[in-house]
C-alpha cells in the first residue's frame, strides 16, 4: 500500500505541484505563467476584438481578464491536489482500492503512521493550502475587479473628449 507521506513525496517532486513550495521562487513561476500568457494567448486575442490604439483599456482589461481566467485556472489545479493529499495526510482512515474500483477498502492507520503523517499534514500540507486558497482569492477578486472595470468603463474617446472640452461624455444609445 502507497503511504500518504509517499504521496506528499511524488506531489512535491512533480512539476506543476513543485510551484506551490513555500518559496519566493514559486511565485516567480506564476508570474513567469502570468507574463506568458498575456503576451501569447491574450493579448493577441484580445487585440483582435480591441484595437489597441484605439481602446487601449478594453484590450489591457480583455487581455488581463483572460491571463487571469487561466492563472486562476492553474492554481486551482494546484490547489486540488494539495487539498487532496493534505486531507489524506490529516485523516485517520483513508479509502483505498487492492486491484479495482469494486474491491474498495478502508484502511485505519496505526497510531505512529497517524501521528506522522498529521506531522507532515499540519506543518507541510496545510501552510501550503492556506498560500494556495488565499492566491486563489485574490486572482478571484482581481478577475471580478477586471471583469466589472470591462463591463463598466466608457470608450476612450468618450474619456477624451470630456478631458478636453471640460464636458461631461456624450451619450450613446443602449
Amino acid at each position: 500500500m502507497v503511504l500518504q507521506v509517499n504521496e506528499y513525496s511524488a506531489l512535491k517532486d512533480c512539476a506543476l505541484y513543485s510551484w506551490a513550495e513555500l518559496s519566493p521562487g514559486s511565485f516567480l513561476r506564476l508570474g513567469g505563467l502570468c507574463l506568458v500568457t498575456f503576451t501569447v494567448l491574450s493579448a493577441p486575442i484580445a487585440a483582435a476584438s480591441f484595437s489597441p490604439g484605439k481602446d487601449p483599456l478594453k484590450f489591457v482589461l480583455a487581455a488581463g481578464i483572460g491571463t487571469l481566467l487561466l492563472v486562476s485556472l492553474v492554481v486551482l489545479r494546484i490547489y486540488l491536489g494539495w487539498s487532496y493529499v493534505g486531507d489524506r495526510l490529516l485523516s485517520a482512515v483513508v479509502p483505498y482500492e487492492e486491484t479495482g474500483w469494486y474491491d474498495g477498502q478502508m484502511w485505519v492507520k496505526p497510531p505512529e503512521v497517524l501521528a506522522r503523517d498529521r506531522l507532515f499534514g499540519s506543518y507541510k500540507a496545510k501552510p501550503v493550502n492556506n498560500l494556495l486558497k488565499q492566491t486563489l482569492v485574490d486572482t478571484g477578486a482581481l478577475l471580478v475587479g477586471a471583469v466589472s472595470l470591462f463591463a463598466f468603463a466608457p470608450p476612450v474617446e468618450d474619456l477624451l473628449h470630456s478631458v478636453v472640452n471640460n464636458a461631461p461624455p456624450p451619450r450613446r444609445p443602449p
